[in-house]
């Protein structure tokens, strides 16, 4: 059994991808008085670099990050399971069969765009929840901890030639009529 580390958002983390992990974060740094939602640095920037930049002291960049973690755990229950298409499934594989390398699969990680992505990468450089569809056994997504928290439940499949992430109870879900995620 996978679990979220008890600090899963921590100062060395781009602000960008703690954006992603944490719905509520961008009101939050807004509240310590940080911009970070609207600033270009936010991509390369960490958490830390970010604080500091804006003069916070240690003890207010603790505070953030204890209330941002707050926040992470505060999200509602989500399924630990992400479906994968049949559609999808055979998208992603082809895309592994043009890389011409059937030990690589798929690893759920931050898209640098407050959001998340599949990059190739070995099974076993991630810890994490392996998913894949029965059908298409030769590819499989390794999700870890965090974003499964975040996104659990989520629907991966390909439409109109592009790929979607699918996740219920999030604003861009379900704006498709053929969305599965209900």
């Amino acid at each position: 059994m996978h679990s979220v580390t008890s600090k899963p958002i921590q100062r060395n983390m781009r602000v960008i991808d703690v954006i992603a992990l944490v719905p509520g974060a961008e009101s939050l740094f807004l509240e310590y008085g940080l911009h970070c939602v609207r600033c270009s640095l936010n991509t390369v920037e960490t958490l830390e670099e970010g604080c500091l930049g804006h003069g916070m002291n240690e003890e207010d960049i603790d505070d953030l990050i204890g209330d941002l973690n707050e926040l992470f755990f505060c999200q509602p229950k989500r399924p630990e399971k992400i479906t994968v298409t049949k559609a999808g499934a055979e998208a992603l594989a082809h895309v592994l069969q043009k890389e011409e390398d059937v030990q690589q699969n798929f690893v759920m990680t931050f898209d640098g765009r407050g959001s998340f992505c599949l990059e190739c990468g070995e099974e076993k450089s991630v810890e994490g929840h392996v998913f894949f569809h029965p059908d298409v056994p030769n590819m499989c997504i390794v999700v870890d901890d965090r974003i499964l928290r975040r996104i659990g439940g989520a629907v991966i499949d390909v439409r109109e030639g592009r790929f979607t992430l699918d996740i219920p109870g999030d604003e861009k879900c379900c704006e498709e009529k053929e969305c599965t995620c209900e």
